[in-house]
């Protein structure tokens, strides 16, 4: 755990090298990039956080995304880390890009995947509607469930045993997301836009997205492509939101190519 400005943050620190910041989604946590950290941490530094409202980290209602952005740093300086590599999944990729635009000094290079830089209005919708299931006491299995299929990965969906497990999974985590702490990222996350600034990125970028995206659509996707000044692409077939869990070797390759 470290401390900022009140609040308590969790983190991890796996292998030696060069530093690289894995920053998880909306509900997600430093445990979900488990076949990432025994790869990343064989060639990186690698330094996971619990966004504020999610995982072991605080709930607090002053989570931002720029605010998440800040504690990244604060957690940078905090192990003594003047720069490093920003990989943001999803709303992780929000935060990664607020990282990029106000700490720019310390930011090498950035991955941002399954990711846009705005919110659509669509998603808002969905999240709303999604927290308004879980505040009215529907099933949480079943809100769950309604929330893997439109992150859409053509793996699960396609196997009914396979979708099982991972649901069951999800509803076994210790470390769960609370309900305040959703609705926290949800208001968060319905704020994001960073269309005007994408020009300011000045690290390298790599932008990951999976062909199937049912969350955010590849044409979303591609406005980053569009709008950072030193950006690359790739587009992974079958794949839906979640690139790292769904080609996972693959994945893994393009990023430390990336950063090599």
């Amino acid at each position: 755990m470290f401390f900022h400005n009140g609040v308590d943050l969790y983190y991890e620190v796996h292998g030696q090298g060069d530093p690289l910041v894995l920053i998880a989604g909306l509900t997600a946590h430093s445990g979900n990039w488990p076949l990432q950290v025994p790869v990343f941490a064989d060639k990186c530094k690698t330094i996971l956080i619990d966004n504020r409202n999610s995982g072991r980290s605080a709930v607090t209602e002053d989570g931002s995304v720029p605010t998440v952005a800040d504690d990244v740093a604060a957690l940078m300086d905090d192990l003594g880390v003047s720069s490093a590599d920003i990989l943001g999944r999803s709303m992780g990729g929000y935060i990664a890009q607020e990282v990029a635009l106000r700490h720019s000094s310390r930011v090498r290079r950035i991955i941002l995947e399954s990711t846009a830089p705005v919110s659509s209005v669509r998603n808002n919708m969905l999240f709303e509607h999604l927290l308004f299931l879980m505040e009215g006491g529907h099933d949480q299995r079943a809100v769950v469930a309604m929330f893997f299929l439109w992150e859409n990965s053509p793996i699960l969906t396609a196997d009914p045993v396979l979708f099982a497990q991972a649901l069951e999974q999800a509803m076994a985590d210790p470390h769960a997301q609370t309900l305040q702490g959703f609705k926290n990222q949800v208001q968060a996350i319905r704020s994001h836009d960073t269309r005007g600034r994408l020009d300011q990125i000045s690290a390298s970028c790599l932008v990951i997205a999976g062909a199937q995206d049912l969350l955010i659509p590849v044409e979303e996707q591609k406005t980053l492509l569009e709008g950072i000044p030193d950006a690359r692409w790739l587009c992974l077939q079958g794949s839906g939101h979640g690139v790292h869990a769904d080609q996972a070797e693959r994945f893994n390759t393009a990023v430390l190519d990336f950063l090599a």
